[in-house]
């Protein structure tokens, strides 16, 4: 029985079917094997995670691996009882598979140290109780090796292609140039299965490149009515002991409501409310609370694109005719520290396998290798967050600070200090979708929703937001959820990535600003970089990315991020942005992306 029992053994396995002993009493992991794409997965389940054909087979993993990320978890993440710090990292098997594991040593492993699996015992309750999880220690027969695979200066880390079974090409697709004429330059796309365009099994055959089609008119109608911006409101984000998060909802809908002209519940036929933390029927007890209750109030989470998923949700509603004016909102308040979620077994908080930061770290530190950054960037991103922030009255951190302040900062997991992580709030955001009547004559500041579009991912990345326990060694034809979401708005809106003037992206870390660049396709890949050195990003450049100070300044309280971002993108669009008035701006994007993974793109015009 595993550590999952109420009544498991002391010392026994962490979790059932993970675990298993050779002759010579050596530990194995247990993968899964399908039989119908020949791909290897961890742990093993009814399913292929990669092609969904059942009938999946265990088999033992190899024992030996290599390196392929490390950093060390320093404050023990929540639901883990064992002693820190610890290593933790991804491992690359011969087989072409990368797993998440704990690492074991007296020092941070480095990318390419040869590791052989080991176990090890740690506490799971209060009463000493033991369960035993699987960790990586440096191979001591292997000291002073070269091994074949993890070169830490690019992203192929595997050995031959024999040896990586079925790669991400296999699954998903070559890659090859973007066709001129989209906007997206020479960054690569991904060619999928026939019938099923990069953008997702349920986009139209004109969101893909491949499909050969011309986009969109540029209506933004998605193919229904137009969608306009009717009203936008907010609670500013931080920490308000003092306000409930009803409370903290009705200043948000309040202010919406008045900017769209509504009294009273007849004004609008029903109501979205995005929250991941707020408990059965948020949503109901802000409209309660307003005298707004009677008609259709849906709760919506998504993760961090909980509020986007909302809004997708409503214009949808209006551009099929159901609906002529819905309201949108998110709330939360969120606990202080390491964001807990659910959506880890506890089991793998047990083994401290559910330690959100790493996961950040592992990512970032990829991000600084394939671009050839180093910390000092990600000091810059914070920098420019945090000094645009100082002209946004709604956000939490209203101070400058300095590269060196950043870098001094606590560490958290190498390379991320604390200043380089965005701090989970609280806060609230609402806006008002209208069915639009005609177009918008040329001298009017009406803002159009000109898609709002969501995505999952796709498998095989083991650093992607969905946090799974393994994934392709070659991941590079995979597209993250970010751009399928984005390519699939850019369609939607009948548009290309240079057309959007402004945008607000997820810097959930400061790593992760700059991977959006690359995800939004704003740059090829590799070439983040330069986009900040070269100031385009600022408030003064060609594409000012984060204007409001993004997560970093402001902070985030999950349900009301994503809607946060498209208030700020309305407020340029109108002008009404005050200090921090980027002019003359027509395009703006909103991009939030999170656990699931969920990730979102809302494009809005002008």
């Amino acid at each position: 029985m595993s550590a999952d029992g109420d009544h498991a053994p002391d010392g026994a396995p962490i979790h059932p079917g993970l675990l298993t002993t050779d002759a010579d009493g050596s530990p194995r992991l247990i993968g899964g094997h399908c039989a119908a794409c020949e791909q290897l997965h961890l742990p093993a389940g009814p399913a292929c995670p990669y092609c969904g054909a059942g009938g999946v087979s265990t088999r033992p993993l190899s024992r030996a691996g290599v390196v392929w990320g490390a950093t060390t978890v320093i404050a023990a993440p929540p639901g883990y009882l064992g002693p820190v710090p610890f290593g933790f990292g991804v491992v690359e098997l011969p087989e072409g598979v990368r797993v998440i594991t704990r690492l074991t040593g007296p020092d941070v492993v480095a990318p390419g140290t040869p590791v052989t699996l080991t176990t090890e015992a740690l506490p799971i309750d209060p009463d000493g109780r033991t369960a035993t999880t699987w960790t990586f220690a440096p191979d001591p027969a292997a000291t002073g090796a070269s091994p074949a695979g993890p070169d830490p200066t690019g992203s192929d880390l595997t050995g031959t292609d024999a040896a990586r079974g079925a790669s991400a090409d296999a699954l998903h697709g070559p890659t090859e140039p973007a066709p001129p004429g989209t906007g997206v330059g020479a960054v690569a796309h991904v060619r999928v299965a026939p019938g099923q365009s990069a953008a997702g099994p349920n986009a139209s055959p004109e969101a893909s490149p491949d499909a050969g089609g011309a986009p969109p008119s540029g209506t933004g109608s998605g193919g229904g009515y137009p969608v306009e911006i009717a009203g936008v409101g907010l609670h500013p984000f931080g920490r308000f002991d003092d306000t409930s998060i009803t409370d903290m909802g009705v200043v948000a809908v309040r202010a919406a409501l008045a900017e769209a002209g509504i009294t009273d519940r007849h004004g609008f036929q029903a109501a979205f409310c995005g929250t991941a933390y707020a408990g059965v029927a948020a949503g109901h007890k802000v409209l309660g609370a307003l005298a707004l209750t009677g008609g259709p109030i849906v709760d919506v989470e998504a993760g961090c694109a909980s509020g986007a998923a909302a809004l997708m949700l409503a214009a949808g509603a209006i551009r099929a005719g159901q609906y002529d004016t819905v309201l949108v909102f998110g709330i939360e308040k969120m606990p202080r520290g390491i964001i807990r979620s659910t959506f880890f077994e506890p089991w793998r908080e047990q083994a401290g396998l559910a330690a959100t930061p790493a996961y950040f770290a592992l990512r970032a530190q990829r991000v600084l290798r394939e671009s050839g950054l180093t910390a000092d960037d990600l000091a810059r991103v914070v920098v420019k967050n945090r000094r645009n922030g100082v002209r946004n009255p709604d956000a939490m951190f209203r101070k400058e600070v300095t590269a060196e302040e950043v870098l001094a900062s606590k560490a958290i997991c190498d390379p991320l200090t604390l200043f380089m992580l965005c701090s989970p709030n609280e806060g609230a955001a609402a806006v008002v979708l209208r069915r639009a009547n005609g177009p918008a004559p040329a001298s009017s500041r009406r803002v159009t929703l000109a898609s709002a579009v969501l995505r999952s991912h796709l498998p095989g990345n083991v650093l992607g937001e969905a946090t799974p326990l393994s994934g392709l060694a070659d991941d590079r034809a995979i597209p993250s959820p970010s751009t399928l979401a984005a390519d699939a708005a850019y369609a939607e809106a009948g548009i290309g990535p240079d057309d959007v003037d402004i945008a607000e992206c997820q810097d959930t870390d400061a790593a992760r600003e700059l991977l959006a660049y690359e995800e939004l396709r704003f740059c090829v890949a590799g070439d983040a970089g330069r986009l900040l050195h070269d100031a385009v990003t600022e408030p003064t450049g060609p594409r000012p990315v984060n204007v409001s100070g993004g997560l970093l300044a402001k902070g985030e309280p999950l349900g009301a991020s994503a809607l946060g971002q498209v208030v700020e993108l309305v407020r340029q669009l109108r002008g009404e942005a005050g200090g921090r008035q980027v002019p003359d701006r027509r395009v703006a994007l909103a991009h939030t992306v999170g656990r699931g993974a969920n990730a979102s793109v809302t494009i809005l015009t002008r």
